[in-house]
C-alpha cells in the first residue's frame, strides 16, 4: 500500500512517501539516509530534515537528551528559485548516462563528483563545462557518445537536485569508475578509493 503524506502551511508544501530517501519541500529535495517510515499510523522523518524543510535550525542538547528548534533567518526558498535550470538539465542527464541503473546513492555520487569538480580550481567552474571538459582527454564519455542527450528519469532529476543541495555520498571524490574496471584504470592506480556504491 502506498503511504504518502502532504503537509501544507502558509507558503510551504511538504511531501513524503514511505520508503523514499528524501523529503520534498516547496520543490526542494532533502536527503534522508534511513528513508521515510510510516509506523503505527504516523509518518517518521528525522527532526533535522523536517527543520530544514521549514527553514529552521536544530541544535541537539545532549545533557537534556532533547533538541532545540529555532526559526531560520529566512523562509525556505522554493526549488524554482534555488536550482539553476541549466545545472539540473546537465547534471540529471550525466547521472542518467553514468548511473541510470544504480541506486539513488550511486546517482547522487555521480552528481557529487561533478559538483566537486565545479568547486575544484583544477576543473571548469560550472556543471556543463565540467561534463564536456577535454583538457585531460574525455572525462565523461556519454558527453561525446551522445547518450547524455537522453531524457533523464525522475530519479535522476531528484538525484541531481539532492547533489545540488549538498547531499554528500562521495566525499571529496573527483573521479568514479565502474567496479569491473577500477583496478586497471588510471584512477585505480593513482587515486585512493573512497567507496564502492553498487557497480
Amino acid at each position: 500500500e502506498d503511504k504518502s503524506v502532504t503537509v501544507e502551511a502558509p507558503d510551504l508544501v511538504i511531501r513524503a512517501r514511505a520508503g523514499n530517501k528524501y523529503l520534498e519541500a516547496n520543490g526542494r529535495y532533502f536527503y534522508i539516509e534511513e528513508g521515510c517510515h510510516f509506523t503505527d499510523g504516523s509518518f517518521m522523518v528525522p527532526a533535522r530534515t523536517l527543520a530544514q524543510a521549514f527553514g529552521a535550525n536544530v541544535e541537539w542538547v545532549n545533557t537534556a537528551g532533547g533538541i532545540v528548534i529555532t526559526s531560520g533567518e529566512e523562509p525556505l526558498v522554493s526549488g524554482d528559485e534555488y536550482y539553476n535550470d541549466d545545472d539540473v538539465y546537465w547534471l540529471s542527464r550525466i547521472i542518467r548516462a553514468e548511473a541510470g541503473n544504480q541506486s539513488l546513492e550511486g546517482k547522487i555520487a555521480v552528481g557529487n563528483v561533478v559538483m566537486n569538480r565545479v568547486n575544484d580550481p583544477s576543473f571548469p567552474d560550472n556543471v556543463k563545462d565540467v561534463i564536456f571538459d577535454r583538457r585531460s582527454g574525455i572525462q565523461f564519455s556519454p558527453a561525446y557518445s551522445g547518450s547524455i542527450y537522453k531524457d533523464p528519469t525522475e530519479d535522476c532529476i531528484i538525484a541531481a537536485k539532492l547533489a545540488l543541495e549538498g547531499t554528500d555520498i562521495a566525499g571529496g571524490s573527483l573521479y568514479f569508475i565502474p567496479a569491473w574496471a577500477a583496478e586497471s584504470s588510471w584512477a585505480g592506480r593513482n587515486r585512493e578509493v573512497y567507496a564502492q556504491i553498487g557497480d
